[in-house]
């Protein structure tokens, strides 16, 4: 726990996140651990090919949705 402690306040003094490799499930993610507050937080990180197209969601901007 004390590994953990001195990365979390190390990254937390430099205002940085880390690059991590992580197993979970059997399956190798890259992940970030950050810094958020006592803890150290592990955010996965996905690749283009994990992401799905959502054909549910409008994301066009403001200016986009106006009609002309």
């Amino acid at each position: 726990m004390k590994t953990y402690a001195l990365l979390r306040d190390a990254l937390a003094g430099t205002g940085k996140i880390g690059i991590a490799s992580a197993v979970l499930h059997s399956k190798q993610h890259l992940a970030a651990p950050i810094p958020a507050g006592r803890v150290l937080a592990l955010n996965t990180l996905r690749g283009s090919e994990e992401i799905r197209r959502s054909t549910r969601c409008d994301c066009r901007t403001k200016a986009q949705r106006r009609p002309a």
